[in-house]
């Protein structure tokens, strides 16, 4: 009895934790909290906090997080700044150098936010191989992680990052087709509404490819049109376009039209 009380302290001491470095990762706009996030890595410590055997609440906590710092990743991916007088002076003096050094001082762009990223100065989710494992919650029975890692990987699919190159990035990692399941396993409508919104995103932005994995699913039709039919205004409004787009809108000829 001793040990399990002990043991339901040390776990919601552990909560509140993890819930003080999620607050923080609210504040990044204060150049201390910032320098702190990066000092100590907060994506790499919630990343490794997602999928350990900790509780519900942890494994939440981290995902929003994980939100947090990846919505800072555009603003601090950079171009990278190189030193051309250095590179002067060589090529001036030593021109068999100029070309290896040239190639020496490339740099790998983030496909998804073009500039420079790591995991501990830009917070770069794909750096930091946060996706793989966000993906992992997605299987979780515990609707609030599911939700919540939803949010994270939306972050990579927002209009300001190259949203073709995270498509192409997240179906390699079959994405899409977690998202499904999802929304087959699930009836939440919140859940619905962020689901539906990453699927709508790979059949504007993933061609022909994702229109046809998202469409060979034979039992998402029949969940989009009870969205359509029972949700609430967005819900119906998403769950049509996406009818639309894959051809598979009901006839409504005997049931009210719904507002756009």
């Amino acid at each position: 009895m001793t040990g399990t009380r002990s043991s339901r302290y040390a776990s919601a001491y552990f909560e509140g934790l993890v819930g003080v470095l999620v607050r923080l990762t609210m504040t990044l706009y204060d150049h201390q909290i910032l320098f702190t996030a990066r000092n100590y890595n907060f994506v790499s410590v919630l990343t490794e906090l997602l999928t350990r055997s900790f509780t519900d609440e942890v494994q939440k906590l981290s995902a929003i997080g994980l939100e947090n710092l990846s919505k800072q990743s555009i603003g601090l991916s950079r171009p990278p700044r190189r030193k051309k007088t250095k590179i002067l002076k060589l090529i001036f003096f030593r021109k068999c150098i100029s070309i290896k050094l040239s190639k020496d001082e490339t740099f790998l762009l983030c496909p998804i936010h073009g500039g420079v990223c790591s995991s501990q100065d830009t917070f770069c989710l794909l750096d930091a191989q946060a996706v793989e494992r966000l993906l992992v919650c997605l299987d979780h029975e515990n609707v609030e992680v599911i939700e919540a890692a939803l949010s994270a990987l939306s972050t990579l699919l927002d209009d300001k990052v190259n949203v073709d190159k995270s498509i192409s990035l997240l179906s390699e990692k079959h994405a899409i087709r977690h998202v499904l399941n999802v929304v087959k396993e699930h009836k939440e409508e919140a859940l619905w509404q962020k689901a539906f919104w990453m699927i709508e995103r790979f059949l504007m932005k993933g061609g022909d490819e994702s229109a046809s994995n998202i469409s060979s699913d034979k039992l998402f039709p029949a969940t989009l049109v009870s969205a359509f039919h029972h949700g609430d205004d967005s819900t119906r409004r998403m769950a049509e376009r996406i009818l639309r787009h894959l051809n598979k809108m009901p006839d409504l000829s005997s049931t009210l039209t719904f507002t756009k």
